[in-house]
């Protein structure tokens, strides 16, 4: 829960955080299939694919203003910066990442969100309602 706020960055604690699910699936299946497996057997995503899906969610919520919030001073479309020249790859949707000089604000949800967000295609970004692009994403990670 509330992984938007909080979200593990080192593979240390990702692993320990995905091998709960591992027990729990090889507790719930009573099987010795390998991991990918049990998920799909149990219609279920690994813990990583969950919080991508969630933080891409959050982010289109707040974009079409879903939720009061003002992300003006963290995040930068790359359609708003003034560069001076044109760009050949000027998506609107795409979000310019933020320099940081401390890893506490470096894998926070407004830095992590843009290199998620920039992976989705164009027309998940551009999605009219949020069922519609919760699902266009959960095509996109299974794929």
């Amino acid at each position: 829960y509330s992984c938007e706020t909080w979200n593990p960055y080192t593979k240390r604690n990702i692993d320990k955080l995905e091998a709960v699910q591992r027990r729990a699936t090889r507790w719930i299946t009573m099987s010795v299939d390998d991991y990918d497996t049990r998920l799909s057997k149990l219609n279920l995503l690994s813990l990583f694919n969950r919080r991508f899906i969630r933080d891409v969610t959050f982010l289109f919520n707040v974009i079409n203003g879903h939720y009061d919030i003002d992300i003006s001073n963290k995040l930068l479309f790359s359609k708003d910066r003034n560069t001076g020249y044109s760009l050949r790859k000027n998506d609107t949707q795409d979000l310019v990442p933020n320099f940081s000089r401390t890893n506490g604000f470096k894998y926070s949800f407004f830095n992590r969100i843009v290199k998620e967000w920039n992976s989705l295609p164009n027309n998940i970004r551009e999605s009219n309602s949020i069922e519609i692009f919760k699902r266009n994403v959960l095509t996109f990670i299974k794929n």
